[in-house]
């Protein structure tokens, strides 16, 4: 089968540990399916160099980012996809990812360009997107980390389940 896989970045960066392979966790989701591509979806970082007076560690955290999406850009068969970041109450906040990676998702799946679609999110936003690509008779895996990250109504709408652990291996 041919899958894409779809990856929440913010997501994987809540509950990972930092310096994963993400050729590795790409493999890892497919299993043995052929891989049309990795979509990685997060919010472009906040550009706190646009303030009057930037905090030097954010500036710092903003440089490395960049250069990590860079890094990610460069590797076989990754295709990054970037939201924006708010700063709200004193959080950073991705934006529009999820609206992104449904758009994705719907696309492959109408053009029938893909059998299966790999997802790892936890998002309830992402349910609406999940029904309609299983309509277009794609089957759609959903994995996530320990119980409390994901929506409990999103693990419903997907054709399997699978747990990842912090080191995003199978449990």
């Amino acid at each position: 089968m041919l899958t894409a896989i779809f990856i929440d970045g913010g997501y994987l960066d809540n509950n990972a540990k930092p310096n994963i392979s993400y050729i590795k966790l790409s493999d890892t989701l497919a299993g043995n399916d052929r891989i049309l591509q990795t979509y990685y979806y997060n919010g472009y970082p906040y550009d706190c160099s646009k303030q009057l007076q930037p905090d030097s560690k954010h500036l710092m955290f903003y440089e490395k980012k960049i250069k990590f999406f860079r890094a990610l850009e460069e590797l076989p068969k990754f295709t990054c996809r970037f939201g924006y970041t708010v700063f709200r109450k004193g959080v950073f906040m991705q934006k529009g990812v999820d609206s992104l990676l449904v758009v994705d998702m719907l696309n492959l799946s109408a053009r029938k360009t893909i059998d299966s679609i790999k997802l790892l999110a936890g998002d309830r936003d992402l349910i609406a997107g999940v029904k309609s690509a299983r309509d277009f008779g794609v089957i759609v895996d959903l994995f996530t980390f320990k119980k409390g990250t994901y929506a409990n109504a999103l693990k419903g709408e997907c054709d399997s389940w699978h747990m990842l652990d912090v080191d995003c291996n199978m449990i």
